[in-house]
């Protein structure tokens, strides 16, 4: 699996913006690697209140359920508070769709849902810029190379460039997967990360379902052609929530590749589809830019990740 670069996150303003990389710190831990690393899984957690982090290990990525809390009882469902109207959305998933060279991004009205959900993610003060979404009340979800290393996390759900309707939250840990450093980059499958906010914000903003797509029995091949709806805040936008669609060109039970129309600070923006109810099955997380033949990259929510989330909405 390639490494990949971070693509969408970071600006910081001198003179002028300039779009830089960040260089993740190596967070402190005690603990070295032992043996056969290749059989080895591990979940990291950062608790930005005391700034330690620490690791357990998981028997295997097919696993994780068997090694988490009791989580059987946990809804993966949306939210939506009263009085935030749904967006009225295709129930058929199928729409294929060629790659279109053309913009065709549109500005979200945050007072709907699932756009009040879907939020603008500061770090360090806005040297770093992204997008995150709202899974429970004081749960979200973001790319991992957005916050891992970084210990000054925000987070605004529906915010528009004027107003932050729903209220702001500070992240007080986040949980991740892809190894303690992130310096050299990270597996596309490994992208994403778990925020814990500090605050109830998505009793106000409400909060997309969450799919590892098992109502899809045919596995990846029956997903290409689905609906990728893309939300989240672009650089080029001004700051701004900004919605597209387009459709899996390719699936792995790890990654997926879309066409939809994103930009530079959209990492993090949910993946996801309307069936019944919005649901994100996979995190944006980088690019394949190509003058001919661009496409974006998804981390899957595949049952690694899916028991991931669950655990940390039982636990927090």
């Amino acid at each position: 699996m390639k490494k990949i670069t971070v693509l969408f996150t970071i600006f910081i303003i001198l003179t002028s913006i300039i779009l830089v990389q960040f260089t993740f710190a190596k967070t402190n831990i005690s603990e070295k690697t032992s043996v056969n690393e290749s059989e080895k899984m591990y979940i990291y957690e950062r608790n930005l209140i005391t700034k330690e982090t620490t690791r357990r290990e998981i028997d295997s990525y097919n696993n994780l359920s068997r090694t988490l809390s009791n989580i059987s009882n946990v809804s993966m469902e949306p939210y939506i508070p009263e009085g935030i109207e749904e967006v009225s959305e295709n129930n058929n998933p199928i729409s294929p769709r060629a790659i279109v060279g053309e913009d065709n991004r549109t500005l979200a009205n945050t007072s709907q849902f699932p756009f009040s959900c879907i939020g603008y993610l500061s770090i360090n003060n806005g040297a770093g810029r992204g997008t995150a979404f709202m899974v429970d009340d004081n749960i979200a979800i973001t790319a991992a190379h957005c916050v891992v290393g970084q210990d000054y996390i925000q987070f605004y759900p529906g915010s528009t460039v004027d107003s932050h309707p729903y209220g702001e939250a500070w992240v007080t840990r986040y949980i991740w997967a892809g190894g303690e450093d992130y310096t050299g980059g990270v597996d596309f499958e490994d992208d994403w990360a778990i925020l814990v906010l500090d605050t109830d914000v998505g009793d106000n903003s409400g909060w997309l379902g969450v799919s590892n797509m098992a109502e899809y029995p045919n596995g990846p091949s029956g997903w290409v052609g689905l609906l990728a709806n893309v939300s989240g805040y672009p650089q080029d936008k001004g700051w701004d929530q900004w919605h597209a669609v387009g459709n899996i060109l390719t699936a792995t039970d790890k990654v997926l590749t879309i066409d939809t129309d994103t930009w530079m600070c959209n990492s993090g923006s949910p993946t996801y589809k309307y069936n019944g109810g919005h649901y994100a099955y996979g995190i944006l997380v980088g690019e394949y830019n190509s003058s001919t033949n661009p496409y974006n990259f998804v981390t899957r929510f595949n049952d690694r990740v899916y028991s991931a989330i669950m655990d940390a909405k039982a636990t927090y």
